[in-house]
């Protein structure tokens, strides 16, 4: 079960994404391996996954529970480091204790909300595998969390879902794909059903989104072609806000890609007059795919 979010909001992505990037998107991420950083037995660990939803913005990030030895994923330069206590109003405290490491091809990863630092103050590389902090909660932080881990990816100006980057020794979690619902251009909801009438014309297509690890992939298809797909890879930085790209380059920020609790964005589609077939399937990381489908009657 999620936690409840502190009054104070964590913005590691932005402040990340604006020290270190512009504004391209995400093309193709290099292939790098990565080792785990903190030690779980169930992927049912995680407080928060990448492109979840954090209840003000999307989670750009793994959040682990807090009480464990932290190591590094892979040996790197250190390029920033930053401890709480020596906070000031020109930079924003809500990191915690953080390490930024510089990775090859153009790879940066980013520890935050550490315990205390166990990395001497002058250290410029850093082999993989070092402890070099306790998990913590010196940043702002949901209850139980603890390492906050992002990858950034330089060259394509993206911030990276590190269970891309990971060996996914894991089993996988069971998810459901959830209630569809449409909404019209006037704003109203409704759920889709094999048999139920809409009238023409265009909609937004979101799904019920109770997942305890999220889904990966997102297709929609109308009448056997492809309206629209999202993958959640990467997040990019557009104008100041962190957007999820669609296959078809809609642009998705947080109050577009989760209107509202449990409901998550699927695509936009007009819906023409006669019979129509929905098909609606979701993947998780390791590939495997739920799906519905439904005729509906457009009038």
């Amino acid at each position: 079960m999620k936690r409840v979010v502190k009054v104070q909001k964590i913005r590691l992505s932005v402040f990340i994404l604006s020290l270190m990037l512009g504004t391209v998107f995400f093309s193709q991420m290099p292939i790098q391996a990565f080792e785990w950083p903190q030690e779980i037995a169930s992927l049912n660990e995680i407080i928060f996954f990448f492109g979840e939803d954090r209840k003000d913005f999307i989670s750009s990030s793994l959040v682990f529970p807090k009480g464990e030895v932290i190591k590094l994923s892979e040996a790197g330069k250190v390029l920033f480091q930053y401890e709480a206590e020596q906070s000031c109003s020109r930079f924003p405290s809500s990191l915690g204790n953080a390490l930024v490491l510089a990775h090859e091809n153009d790879l940066r990863s980013l520890y935050a909300n550490l315990g205390e630092i166990a990395v001497e103050k002058d250290a410029d590389f850093l082999q993989k595998g070092l402890e070099i902090a306790m998990s913590g909660d010196s940043g702002w932080h949901e209850d139980g969390a603890g390492l906050e881990f992002a990858v950034i990816d330089v060259k394509n100006k993206a911030l990276v879902n590190p269970l891309l980057v990971f060996p996914m020794g894991h089993k996988a979690i069971d998810f459901a794909i959830g209630k569809i619902y449409i909404k019209d251009v006037k704003g109203d909801y409704r759920e889709l059903g094999t048999g139920k009438s809409f009238e023409e014309g265009f909609y937004t297509f979101y799904r019920e989104a109770r997942d305890t690890m999220p889904i990966f992939r997102s297709l929609v298809s109308l009448n056997g072609k492809t309206i629209d797909s999202l993958s959640y890879d990467s997040l990019s930085l557009w104008k100041e806000k962190l957007v999820l790209k669609s296959n078809q380059a809609v642009l998705l920020d947080y109050k577009q890609l989760y209107p509202m609790e449990n409901r998550q964005y699927l695509c936009e589609v007009k819906l023409s007059r006669g019979k129509n077939t929905v098909l609606v399937q979701v993947f998780d990381i390791f590939g495997n795919k739920k799906q519905v489908s439904y005729t509906i009657d457009v009038y």
